[in-house]
């Protein structure tokens, strides 16, 4: 289960990720601020979406606490009989 620190560290780690990314358009030739603005917005969106997709669900394992004993042995067993 990932603690709330490790969570938090994450969260940091994307906001810094993000800041990087709004600048990506201003040297990529746009002849207007308001280009630059609209594609720097439309980027940030973007991966917003896709880093909201992939934390969504460490969240919600991180929620749902520590797996039952031996759950990890019924599903390798699972994974050894589909390979037969």
């Amino acid at each position: 289960m990932m603690s709330k620190e490790c969570l938090t560290r994450a969260r940091c780690a994307r906001v810094r990720v993000c800041g990087a990314t709004r600048h990506a358009g201003v040297t990529s030739g746009h002849s207007r601020r308001s280009e630059v603005v609209r594609d720097a917005l439309t980027r940030l969106a973007t991966e917003r979406r896709k880093e909201e997709a992939v934390l969504r669900p460490l969240d919600e394992g991180a929620k749902s606490g520590r797996a039952r004993p031996g759950v990890f042995n019924r599903i390798r067993s699972r994974i050894l009989k589909k390979r037969r």
